[in-house]
């Protein structure tokens, strides 16, 4: 086990943990805001895992957690607005510290890979995580009231969508591509789910996350392997 293995297991074991007792417990500011801070911890722990395992993969799938954990707890705020408006959270000694933490395992992670796309790629995820969390614990606490909570959903919902469909569109290979669509569908099912229609969202998430992908990455294996067939025949 080397000091990235470590420090993961501390970050996913005792955040996780930590936060798990908050969601299971306690009145709906805590829960609320230790959901929040599960997504925040968790993002930190896979970069962290990334390197320890010398898996690239694992950035990837920090990236889609720093983009639609915020998404989530925005919606939670839209729907839990009686109530939390009756005992607002006040959670911003625990916001800054996790902000802190990401920022710490960015930087950390950014020295350990040095200059080039990879370095790029993880003070985009920090930017991210920091940003949304900050945004979304101002949400949970009072920040948003009414129709602002809705626009700044949907402002948000929106940025994703440009967002992904931008690397759908700047993704040369077809696998990865198929991925980033993936990833453009559940961006989208979250933008119509935000826009009152729940069940354009759940078509999309079954067209356009699942199937479609799918229809893509077994059209590129079947070509390639046709290919490779081909190649053996000569």
């Amino acid at each position: 086990m080397n000091g990235w293995t470590s420090a993961a297991t501390v970050v996913l074991g005792g955040g996780l943990g930590a936060a798990l007792w908050g969601v299971t417990t306690g009145p709906p500011r805590r829960r609320v805001v230790a959901q929040d801070l599960s997504t925040a911890l968790a993002c930190p722990g896979l970069l962290l895992l990334s390197q320890a395992y010398d898996r690239p993969s694992y950035v990837d799938l920090g990236l889609v957690l720093a983009l639609l954990g915020p998404v989530g707890t925005l919606v939670f705020a839209r729907l839990l607005a009686d109530e939390l408006a009756e005992d607002p959270p006040r959670a911003w000694g625990a916001t800054w510290a996790v902000a802190g933490l990401g920022a710490a395992a960015v930087i950390a992670l950014c020295l350990a890979t040095g200059p080039g796309r990879a370095m790029v790629k993880l003070l985009v995820i920090g930017a991210l995580l920091i940003g949304g969390n900050i945004v979304a614990s101002r949400a949970l606490s009072g920040g948003f009231r009414g129709c602002a909570v809705a626009d700044a959903l949907i402002v948000v919902a929106l940025l994703l969508v440009a967002a992904a469909a931008t690397a759908a569109v700047t993704t040369r290979d077809p696998v990865r591509q198929a991925l980033v669509l993936a990833v453009l569908g559940v961006v989208l099912a979250v933008l119509f789910t935000v826009l009152q229609a729940p069940d354009v969202g759940l078509s999309q998430l079954a067209v356009g996350s699942a199937l479609t992908p799918l229809l893509l990455m077994l059209t590129v294996r079947k070509v390639r392997r046709r290919g490779r067939d081909e190649e053996d025949g000569r």
